[in-house]
C-alpha cells in the first residue's frame, strides 16, 4: 500500500480589527471616525468591527459613515461587523432601516464569534 502525500496548507488567523467609537457621535466626529473605518476595511484581512458599545448618541453623520463603511466593505470583499448596546442607538438605527443593511451585535463577545443572536432580540 503506498502512502499518499497529501499536501496541508494552513490560513492566517483573521483577527478583527476593531474602530472604537465614542459615546457621542456627531457632525464633529463623524467623518475621522469613518475615515477610521474606510482604512481598515480598505486593507483588511479579517472582520472589521465597529465597536458602538460605548455610544450613547449617534446622529445622522455618525449613521452614513456607517452605511458607507458597509458599501466599501461590500466592494472590498470585506465583513464589517457594528456592535451596538445603546437601545436609544438601536431604535434609531431600526427605524431607518439600518437594522436591515449592517451586521449589528449585541457584545463584542458576539461580534469575535459571530453570534447569531440579533441585537434588538438580545435586549
Amino acid at each position: 500500500m503506498q502512502s499518499e502525500d497529501r499536501a496541508t496548507t494552513a490560513s492566517p488567523l483573521a483577527i478583527p480589527e476593531v474602530i472604537s467609537f465614542p459615546a457621542e457621535v456627531e457632525l464633529s466626529n463623524a467623518a475621522g471616525l469613518g475615515a477610521q473605518l474606510l482604512a481598515a476595511l480598505q486593507t483588511a484581512t479579517g472582520p472589521v468591527i465597529a465597536d458602538l458599545s460605548q455610544t450613547q448618541y449617534c446622529d445622522s453623520g455618525g449613521l452614513r459613515q456607517l452605511v458607507l463603511a458597509h458599501r466599501c466593505a461590500q466592494g472590498n470583499g470585506a465583513e464589517l461587523r457594528v456592535v451596538v448596546a445603546s437601545t436609544s442607538v438601536l431604535r434609531i438605527m431600526n427605524v431607518v432601516g439600518l437594522d436591515q443593511v449592517l451586521n449589528i451585535y449585541s457584545t463584542m463577545k458576539d461580534a469575535f464569534t459571530m453570534a447569531s443572536v440579533p441585537a434588538d432580540e438580545a435586549r
